[in-house]
């Protein structure tokens, strides 16, 4: 490594540090009090089956029940595309989390928010593969709603 690259780290690491930069799974941030404290509601559906572990991935599994996590999931499907010959080329699968964070011990709600994403997928003549590309753009939303919701919760006051 040389000279120049070693000074342009040491003044990256003196920036990141200067600005109050800290890790946002650090034990001394503010949002240490949420990780492994957040009871997620029990699933309902197979969206909310592929959400909740998303969310423990982010949150940590629940130690103590000191919050709890409500909320409304709503998804739909949409053509985006369309050929010549009216033969659907593209769906988007949309979703929208309302959520609610609620302490348990004061029954103050501490966060409430809303959180969307849109992922797409190539639905096929064939229906067993039409069907297994629309499970993945579940999944993918799914994901991107839970990162979401984790980053609002953990990062944003």
């Amino acid at each position: 490594m040389s000279l120049y690259s070693r000074a342009c780290v040491v003044l990256f690491l003196l920036g990141i540090t200067a600005c109050g930069f800290e890790p946002v799974y650090a034990p001394t941030t503010p949002s240490a009090e949420f990780r492994n404290a957040i009871v997620l509601p029990d699933p309902t559906d197979q969206d909310e089956f592929i959400l909740v572990p998303e969310l423990e991935k982010h949150l940590g599994q629940v130690r103590t029940e000191k919050f709890q996590l409500d909320w409304e999931l709503d998804t739909a499907t949409r053509t985006s595309a369309v050929s010549a010959e009216q033969e659907t080329l593209r769906q988007e699968v949309i979703g929208r989390l309302q959520y609610t964070l609620t302490d348990n011990t004061t029954g103050e709600v501490i966060k409430r928010g809303t959180v969307r994403g849109i992922t797409g997928y190539s639905p096929t003549l064939v229906s067993a593969v039409a069907r297994t590309n629309e499970l993945d753009a579940r999944q993918r939303l799914m994901r991107i709603l839970a990162n979401r919701l984790s980053q609002q919760i953990m990062v944003q006051p």
